[in-house]
């Protein structure tokens, strides 16, 4: 056995070589199996979150302008509130000017009207 082996064993390799080679061939050429309704039934589905995050979306943004709204709306509160706080520290300025310039008689008569006393 071992000197057909030794006497053949050219022979042996070339069959051996052929049988793989037929097998890739034979791999390579036979029919695959049609995965078309698994790939669209994936894309589908795929299809469908995108939608179903495309609604969220949708939810977040209204919720998102309705806050940006109210917060206009608070904003321009507080740059009136600054206004007339300016308008009140201004008004307050004046009369402490005016009260530094009068007499001792000017301002009690001044604390009197505006005081009720």
């Amino acid at each position: 056995m071992i000197n057909f082996f030794k006497k053949y064993y050219r022979e042996i390799i070339q069959v051996f070589l052929l049988v793989i080679a037929c097998f890739l061939l034979f791999d390579r050429l036979s029919p695959v199996e049609d995965r078309s309704k698994l790939v669209d039934y994936k894309l589908n589905q795929i299809d469908i979150k995108i939608g179903e995050l495309k609604e969220k979306q949708k939810i977040l943004n209204d919720s998102i302008n309705s806050y940006q709204k109210s917060i206009e709306v608070i904003d321009t509160k507080l740059s009136d509130l600054k206004v007339e706080r300016k308008t009140i520290n201004n008004y307050y300025d004046e009369k402490k000017t005016t009260i530094t310039q009068m007499d001792k008689k000017q301002v009690d008569s001044t604390f009197r009207k505006r005081y009720n006393y």
